[in-house]
This record gives structure tokens, C-alpha cells and sequence, in this order.
């Protein structure tokens, strides 16, 4: 079974502290690799004393934001220990040091991890909501605990030590299963450290609970949870690939599945490209974008389709999400269930021909068509009438390359516009393998990219689940952010659009 482990890091900051070090003081040794919040550690040394005052320190500096509360000392084999716990904290690696004033006095020459938990396992591994079930997780912690069972917050009964003797940092978490429909659910849980997700963990059958309407719920690393209610969630169907879309405010959240909707499997999962997962955020400095591919390295994630009803997709998604244009975190952790709409798509009966072409100078001519996961644009009447469009296509060994532009544009009352600055074009990147393309920002906020908007056709065919098509060209310059280089861009492109909440929706 493929556990997904991502652990959510949290400032801190360092205080400069003298290093005077005294000979008749010392720490030799921590007794464990790894530990996190109200865990008991050991050092060993000489001369420590009965309640030294122990701090945490990176690089030899003491480090601001922890605490430790001594709980024991005494002398074992003619060696001084003291115990203490952890009160307070964040991830990374610490060394243990004995403070005196502003001086650390002593300094352990090794380091241990503070870390988020691990789920080991789930007994038993089918129940029914309201059932009681055990989750085995290491390093469990104290203080604020959650645990879920797909994204449904499940109520913790009981903590207690899993191993038989009380050592070890293994807990048996007790957890009431929620309301949750049938299906095969992840099951996560969360400390002030970090979380951890195991997948396809616990079978739910014979729930009397449904489904439910369209919805997302999704935890983003260091930001508040993304949620998306019904008219906010969307779904295209291109001729080998199913793009689930979803709109929180300036928010944006996209599943892409590489199986058109008719080939879609319930129990499928995706770790690789062309799966993706793509977020992103508008800002007044422009758009911020991550996406699950391309990765960095040693990332991980994962996009698995838990249920498939004649009208409705349900997927899980979890891992982490490397930043692609803009400015934020490197890196974003992101876990939870998105529930989407099910259609199908005659891609016959469109009023234009359905593409996206570039030309850089760098790069060179660029197309994306349905049959390569295509082009297509979510519009949502909320957040500043934002529309988000896409080009994309699988390229050379298998990653996702393509372009997005998040533009204030309304379709539902727009047939043209020019439109260019920060406010209006938050956001135009480009992505490949190598890297990424945006578009830059100057100090008097105008952009260095214009998109012309030249028509929005309505569908000629009644059937046809996309609310219309947008048809435009765009000019300017790009500049790489992973060097010094520029290349300019030009194309144009003829989306279809999904409308994500009804026009005038409060």
C-alpha cells in the first residue's frame, strides 16, 4: 500500500548568542533521530546538573519559537542525562544545547529531526460511519490533533501508547468514522508539525450517506483551506484527457486526469505525468502558481479516483506542489477530495477550431490541440470576473508543458478587449521541462504581455456543455525564471470556457 507522507514546515527564526563553551559541561549524545511535540528525549553528558535550561539550537545559535521542560536528570553509568519535552516547536533539524544567560554552555555535537507524523496502518480496514477504528501513527504529537477520513473531519476518542511496553513514539489513535459515502477513503492526520495521508486506507460499504453535490475541500500548505461549492466546480472532456476545475475567489485549483471521461476507472491512480495538479493564486504582484509537474526533486504526489457514478467524479489528491511562476514558498503541500460533475463532450460540433499557438524566439513554434490535452478557460463571475486559460500538451519525456493566463475578462458580457497591466493580466506563464516563462511586471504595473480579445462565439450545437468560445491573439515578452534570459511571445488561441457560478451569483 502506497503511503504519501508530507509534512508541513513552519517559521522560525534564530537568536545570535555567544559561544563561549564550558569544559566542565558537555552533551555527548541525543538518544533519538527524530521526535515532535510533547515526545520525551534524553541527552547524555557531563556536569548537566539536576534542571539545566535547555534550549534548541541550529548552527550553534539558540533558535527562537521552541521550548523544552526538563522532566527528569540523574546520573546512569557514570553518565548525566536529562530528560525533556518538547512544548514547542517546528520542523527541521536541532542540535540540544544547555543555556546560561546568553551563553550556550554546552552544545550536542549531533543533531535530531523535530517531524510531523506517520501513519503506519488503519484496523480494520472496513467499518461503517460511527464504527470505531484504529489509526497507528508515529509520532502522533500533542496539542491541536486532526485526523480525517477522506475529507470529512473524523472525532478522535483515544490516544494511547501502541507498543507494549509504553516506549516508542507509536500511538493508537482512536477515531470515529464520519458521515462518509461508500467508497475507498484516505485516511490523514495532522499535527502542529505536519500531516501525513494513507491512501486507499479504510473501505466504507453499505453507508446510508450520499454522495453529495459537487464540492472541493482541499488543505493548502501555510493557507487557509480551499473550498469550492457547486457552481464553482467544472469539467472538461478533451479526447484523451479530463480537466476538473475549481474557483475559491482568486483561488484556483485544477485535476487533470489523462484518461478521457468514458475510459475513466473507479480505483485509478496517477503519480506521473500527464497527470497534474495545478494551484494558483492572484495577487496585486501578479499571479503565484504551483504545480505537481514538473516536480522538484525528491517530491511526491498523488491523484487517485475514488468513486465514478453515471454523473459524478470523485478524486483524492495529495503531495506536493512545486511553484512555477511568481513569487511564494518553493514548495506547497496540498491533500484533500474534489468532487466534480461528470459530461460528455462531442468535440464535432464546436463553432471554431479549438487551438493554442505560440511563437517564441526562444522556444520556438508551439501548438496544443484537444487531442494533446488541449486548450480550455474556466470563468468565474466571482473575485474580480477573473478568466483562467489553458494550453497544454504532453512533450518530450512524458512531463507537462503549456501556457496559463488568468485575465479579468468577463465572456457573459465581453465580445472583445485589450487587455495588459497587473490588475487586468495577473497572470501569463509559460512551462516546460527545463522551466518556467511569466510574464513580467513593471514598476508602474504594466505587464511586458497583451492579450487581444477579438470574439466570444456561443455554441452552435445545444448539446454542448461548454458555455462558449473565446477567440483571441497575445504579443509581448517573457522572461525565464531560472535565468537572466527574455524571449518574446506571440499567438493566438480559440478556447472553449466552462462558466464556474451562474452570472449575478452573490
Amino acid at each position: 500500500m502506497f503511503t504519501a507522507r508530507f509534512h508541513t514546515l513552519l517559521a522560525g527564526g534564530a537568536l545570535l548568542l555567544a559561544s563561549a563553551t564550558l569544559d566542565a559541561q558537555t552533551i555527548t549524545a541525543i538518544d533519538v533521530t527524530e521526535a515532535t511535540l510533547g515526545e520525551v528525549v534524553r541527552v547524555t553528558g557531563a556536569g548537566l546538573g539536576s534542571k539545566p535550561k535547555l534550549v534548541l539550537a541550529q548552527e550553534g545559535a539558540a533558535t527562537k519559537k521552541t521550548k523544552l521542560k526538563v522532566v527528569g536528570a540523574g546520573t546512569d553509568a557514570d553518565e548525566d542525562f536529562v530528560d525533556f519535552e518538547i512544548k514547542k516547536a517546528f520542523a527541521g533539524a536541532f542540535q540540544v544545547a544547555v543555556k546560561k544567560g546568553k551563553t550556550l554552555t554546552a552544545i550536542s555535537p549531533d543533531t535530531f529531526e523535530i517531524v510531523g507524523p506517520r501513519i503506519d496502518s488503519v484496523n480494520p480496514t472496513e467499518a461503517l460511519p460511527n464504527d470505531l477504528v484504529d489509526v497507528f501513527v508515529e509520532h502522533a504529537g500533542t496539542g491541536k490533533l486532526k485526523a480525517l477520513v477522506g475529507s470529512k473531519k473524523a472525532k478522535i476518542t483515544n490516544i494511547e501508547p501502541a507498543d507494549e511496553d509504553g516506549g516508542g513514539f507509536l500511538s493508537r489513535v482512536t477515531i470515529k468514522v464520519p458521515k462518509v459515502p461508500d467508497g475507498t477513503w484516505p485516511v490523514t492526520f495532522q499535527n502542529l508539525i505536519g500531516i501525513d495521508a494513507l491512501k486507499a486506507a479504510l473501505d466504507v460499504n453499505g453507508s446510508t450517506t450520499a454522495l453529495g453535490k459537487p464540492s472541493a475541500s482541499v488543505t493548502i500548505e501555510g493557507r487557509k483551506p480551499f473550498k469550492a461549492k457547486k457552481n464553482n466546480i467544472a469539467v472538461d472532456n478533451m479526447l484523451d484527457a479530463t480537466n476538473i476545475g475549481a474557483v475559491q475567489g482568486k483561488k484556483n485549483l485544477i485535476v487533470s486526469l489523462p484518461e478521457n471521461q468514458a475510459d475513466l476507472v473507479a480505483g485509478s491512480s496517477w503519480n506521473a505525468a500527464p497527470a497534474n495538479i495545478f494551484y494558483s493564486e492572484a495577487t496585486k504582484q501578479g499571479q503565484i502558481a504551483w504545480a505537481a509537474e514538473p516536480a522538484a526533486e525528491g517530491a511526491s504526489w498523488a491523484i487517485d479516483l475514488i468513486e465514478l457514478t453515471e454523473d459524478t467524479i470523485v478524486t483524492y489528491i495529495c503531495g506536493k506542489l512545486t511553484r512555477v511562476t511568481g513569487e511564494g514558498p518553493e514548495t506547497l503541500c496540498v491533500y484533500g477530495v474534489v468532487i466534480s460533475p461528470r459530461i460528455e463532450v462531442d468535440t464535432t460540433t464546436e463553432p471554431c477550431d479549438v487551438h493554442f499557438h505560440a511563437d517564441m524566439s526562444v522556444i520556438g513554434p508551439w501548438d496544443a490541440a484537444p487531442g494533446d490535452d488541449g486548450t480550455g478557460a474556466v470563468y468565474n463571475d466571482l473575485g474580480g470576473n477573473t478568466t483562467q486559460l489553458e494550453g497544454d500538451k504532453i512533450g518530450a519525456g512524458g512531463l507537462s508543458e503549456g501556457f496559463n493566463i488568468i485575465m479579468s475578462f468577463d465572456p457573459t458580457t465581453q465580445n472583445s478587449a485589450v487587455i495588459t497591466g497587473a490588475f487586468a493580466l495577473q497572470g501569463f506563464a509559460f512551462t516546460d521541462a527545463d522551466g518556467s516563462w511569466a510574464s513580467i511586471i513593471n514598476p508602474d504595473l504594466s505587464t511586458s504581455m497583451t492579450v487581444t480579445i477579438t470574439d466570444v462565439l456561443a455554441p452552435t450545437d445545444p448539446q454542448d456543455p461548454w458555455a462558449g468560445y473565446i477567440v483571441g491573439s497575445f504579443d509581448g515578452t517573457l522572461k525565464s525564471n531560472t535565468s537572466p534570459l527574455t524571449q518574446t511571445c506571440s499567438g493566438d488561441f480559440c478556447s472553449p470556457y466552462l462558466l464556474l457560478s451562474d452570472p449575478g451569483t452573490p
